[in-house]
Parts: C-alpha cells; sequence; structure tokens
C-alpha cells in the first residue's frame, strides 16, 4: 500500500486537521526514511508522521484587536489649526502602528476613532462623501492632510525654517525649533552635513 502527501492536501490525524504544505509528492517510504517509521504499510506509522510534520508547520499570531491597539494609549486630535500638531499626530499613530503591528486594512478603522471634537465631525463628513467605499489608509492622509496641513502652510513652514536663527539666548531653545521644522524640509537636513552647516547658520555670530 503507498500513501501520497500532495500540495494542499488536508489530512485528519487523530481529530486534527492539518494542512500539510509539500513542494512535491511524497510516499510513506520517504517518510519512514526521515523520520524512521517502521513497516512502509503501516498506517499508523504515516499518521505519526503526519502529525511530527504537523507540529512543525509555524504557529499562527493570534489576531489584533482593536483592544490591544488602545493598549498603548494612541493619542487623540480634536482638530488644530496648528499644522505641526496635526503632523505631529499622524507621527504618533504610525508609531502605534508598528508597536502593534497593525495591518494596512485595520489603519483607517482604528486611528479615525481617536478624531475626536472638530476633527470627528469633519471626518464623519468626508466619509459620507465617499459613499461608503473603503477608505485606504494613504487615501485617509491624503485628506486630512488637505484639511490639517495643506500645501501653502508647508510652505510657510518651509519659510520658517529657512529664516530661523537664535533669537533666544538659549541655544536649546533654538534647536528645539530647529528640530520641530526641520522634517518640513527634508532636502535642506538629508545628510549631516547640510543639517550642521544650517544648524550653525542661525546661531548668534558670539556663539
Amino acid at each position: 500500500m503507498s500513501w501520497f502527501l500532495r500540495r494542499g492536501t488536508q489530512y485528519s490525524v487523530e481529530g486534527v486537521r492539518s494542512p500539510i504544505l509539500l513542494c512535491m509528492v511524497v510516499r510513506a517510504s520517504d517518510i519512514e526514511m526521515q523520520y524512521g517509521c517502521k513497516g512502509s504499510a503501516n498506517g499508523r506509522s504515516v499518521e505519526k508522521a503526519l502529525l511530527t510534520l504537523q507540529q512543525q508547520q509555524p504557529v499562527a499570531p493570534p489576531a489584533l484587536t482593536f483592544k490591544n491597539f488602545q493598549s498603548v494609549n494612541p493619542p487623540e486630535f480634536k482638530g488644530s489649526i496648528d499644522p505641526v500638531k496635526a503632523n505631529a499626530w499622524l507621527k504618533e499613530i504610525e508609531n502605534a502602528f508598528d508597536l502593534v503591528g497593525v495591518g494596512i486594512e485595520q489603519k483607517t478603522k482604528f486611528s479615525s476613532y481617536f478624531l475626536k471634537g472638530e476633527a470627528n465631525y469633519w471626518w464623519e463628513s468626508k466619509r459620507e462623501l465617499q459613499r461608503d467605499e473603503f477608505v485606504t489608509w494613504e487615501r485617509f492622509i491624503e485628506l486630512f492632510l488637505q484639511k490639517y496641513f495643506p500645501r501653502h502652510m508647508k510652505n510657510q513652514m518651509k519659510i520658517k525654517f529657512l529664516s530661523l536663527t537664535q533669537d533666544n539666548p538659549s541655544v536649546a531653545d533654538y534647536e528645539a525649533k530647529f528640530t520641530e521644522l526641520e522634517r518640513f524640509v527634508p532636502d535642506q537636513v538629508d545628510t549631516d552635513e547640510k543639517r550642521a552647516n544650517r544648524f550653525q547658520q542661525g546661531l548668534k555670530s558670539w556663539i
């Protein structure tokens, strides 16, 4: 008697359905050679080998729930005329996604829960305009930035960065503002040398 295992074939081993994925047809004699089963016609030996194969299959991680995401305390966003705050919220939400491993198809649903107040009213109106179509995370970011960080504001942030100087005697305050604004002009700070030169240009001459 010959036993065959084919790709995608499912076997029931002692009441447990086990998907066995093999790249080629494997005869019972092959299993015996690998796992030391005696008696190629002995179905019990083959079942034992199948059970061993089942145990070697990777265990799928548990499904991620919204409660898992909540456990990392993602920030709320209530709407703001300050584009820096809007951009910071997006960054923090994405950090929370990475921390718990949120799938791309869940990001819009999970993040929109943390839109509160005016931001929630805006999102409800936008979602109605989508006519019940699924809003991807990329589309959500596009809509969010159009509302809270439009292009003309990005240009303003760039101008602020390029004109930034150390008005306050504290270098720490200047550095904090520099770090806050540099994210909006990546082409100006894309190397350590360019960043250091720009930082030095804004310092007081006596520093």
